[in-house]
């Protein structure tokens, strides 16, 4: 939820200090060729972001919302389409604009080209939670600088630079489910973990959840706990599907 917070304060500064939300300088948003064409073939969905370039190729509607107010997939709801029709955006600012800055342009661009509208409900999802086992964390302070990264290597996953909020987002997709970050741990850490020696490739959805759980606790003294969790949604009110003009 810490990056919901980051977006919603940066937004509000501008509205307390009475400053117009920053705006792309010139962008494009187009449908994404090959996906209209026949569907096949085409690359998979990126968003790159440098100071003051946005790019971005085959990617969803939902997937510019997660980027642009900093959530994950399980945090957007709204029409189908939004996960299924593909779109291409090159964007620039006047100047050498960081990556915060560039997800409120991206909101009002969406805003503009998309005609897009939402609003935040607080809804009770089934997920986990990720929190320091007993015996405490097994974890070394990172000492190198720069966005965190994780080294998949078979079963082998290498994180470099790691927030626990951060790792926490990254358990989502293997397990299917939210995860959120409840150990109060606030530095960078170095790790790695083999799930091998825990899972094997024939495990069911529930079974790989535990092995997990068991390779975290056991490699980095943390836990992953099932719980029922109070989790911030943007639910789209209104949205156009084919985006207005360059």
């Amino acid at each position: 939820m810490r990056r919901m917070i980051t977006s919603v304060l940066a937004m509000a500064a501008y509205g307390v200090f009475g400053q117009t939300a920053p705006e792309f300088d010139t962008a494009s948003v187009k449908m994404n060729a090959i996906h209209e064409v026949n569907g096949e073939g085409r690359p998979r969905s990126a968003i790159n972001a440098t100071p003051g370039y946005l790019t971005a190729q085959n990617a969803t509607l939902s997937q510019y919302i997660q980027w642009a107010y900093n959530v994950q997939t399980f945090q957007v709801s709204g029409p189908a389409w939004i996960d299924s029709e593909r779109y291409d955006i090159s964007a620039r600012s006047q100047g050498p604009a960081p990556k915060e800055q560039l997800r409120l342009m991206l909101q009002a661009l969406l805003k503009d080209r998309f005609q897009l509208t939402l609003h935040r409900e607080t809804k009770d999802m089934a997920g986990y939670a990720l929190v320091v086992a007993k015996g405490g964390p097994k974890l070394h302070e990172s000492t190198g600088e720069g966005e965190p990264v994780m080294k998949p290597n078979r079963s082998i996953l290498t994180a470099e630079r790691a927030t626990l909020p951060w790792f926490a987002e990254v358990l989502t997709s293997p397990l299917h489910s939210p995860v959120v970050d409840q150990t109060g741990l606030t530095g960078r850490y170095d790790f790695t973990i083999d799930i091998a020696k825990y899972a094997n490739p024939g495990m069911g959805p529930e079974e790989m959840a535990g092995a997990l759980s068991e390779c975290v606790q056991q490699e980095l003294g943390l836990r992953i706990e099932r719980r029922k969790l109070p989790l911030e949604v943007l639910v789209v009110d209104q949205a156009e599907r084919i985006p207005r003009g360059n």
